[in-house]
């Protein structure tokens, strides 16, 4: 009897050894198997983040490529080229856009091509998404390259007591609207927003179509992985700063009084 309970007890012991040892076994492995998983995640995020960088500085390489052309002779050539980089092409377009929309701070200008439009043509000029007291008031300063004249009118938003000519109710969300009419010999129009920063937009008003006020530039890249990014840029004409909204130019010297 004493040695039959021995053999019993030594195979349970035999035993739980080996579900100690399956157990083990099942541990390791599924860490193993976790940080295999791991590995192999983060080698794929590695290849995809490379990718990704690839793609995109191909894609911004397509937007200097473009930048560094005539955009007006790009336009009229069908507005489209490409530019290969580390073995990636990226595709770019360019389109002209004749509304200009954006957003200036207080004391910012804006210019807006009027050249060759002339008498009987108007601009419309929508601002502020804000509403009284913190709206913005604008300055509207036309300038004819004929008789080298300025037509300067400051329109107010919000009534503040400061003389500026009335504004009209704005649409499309905005608050306010002036229309400018133009004169022959006009080039350009400069709005300054005063008392605060604002959104503007500029367009064609009466049937009046305006010229180019910017160009849109979209590149697009995508790798042989199938990561594909894309760069979109606006591009504006060349235009004074504002702070030469207060400079005075003189044929001759100028004398203090």
């Amino acid at each position: 009897m004493k040695r039959s309970f021995s053999w019993q007890y030594g195979r349970g012991q035999s035993g739980q050894v080996g579900i100690v040892i399956l157990l083990l076994t099942v541990v390791l492995l599924t860490i193993g198997l976790s940080i295999a998983s791991r590995t192999i995640t983060d080698v794929r995020l590695s290849r995809q983040e490379e990718e990704s960088s690839r793609a995109f500085n191909a894609a911004e390489a397509g937007i200097e490529e473009a930048l560094r052309l005539n955009l007006s002779a790009l336009i009229a050539a069908g507005g489209a080229g490409s530019v290969t980089v580390g073995g990636i092409t990226a595709n770019y377009r360019v389109a002209e856009e004749n509304t200009l929309e954006t957003q200036i701070d207080e004391g910012e200008t804006i210019e807006v091509n009027v050249a060759g439009l002339g008498s009987g043509n108007q601009v419309s000029i929508d601002w502020a998404r804000d509403t009284c007291p913190s709206a913005a008031s604008v300055v509207v300063a036309v300038y004819n390259g004929t008789s080298t004249t300025i037509r300067r009118t400051p329109y107010q938003g919000c009534p503040r007591g400061d003389n500026f000519a009335s504004s009209s109710p704005g649409v499309d969300g905005y608050q306010f609207r002036t229309i400018v009419s133009l004169a022959n010999g006009d080039q350009f129009i400069r709005v300054r927003a005063v008392y605060a920063g604002t959104q503007l937009r500029v367009l064609g008003a009466g049937g009046t179509a305006l010229p180019v006020q910017f160009w849109r530039i979209r590149s697009e890249a995508q790798t042989l992985g199938g990561e594909t990014r894309s760069v979109e840029v606006t591009q504006t004409p060349p235009a004074p700063p504002s702070i030469f909204d207060f400079v005075i130019f003189s044929g001759s010297s100028l004398t203090k009084p």
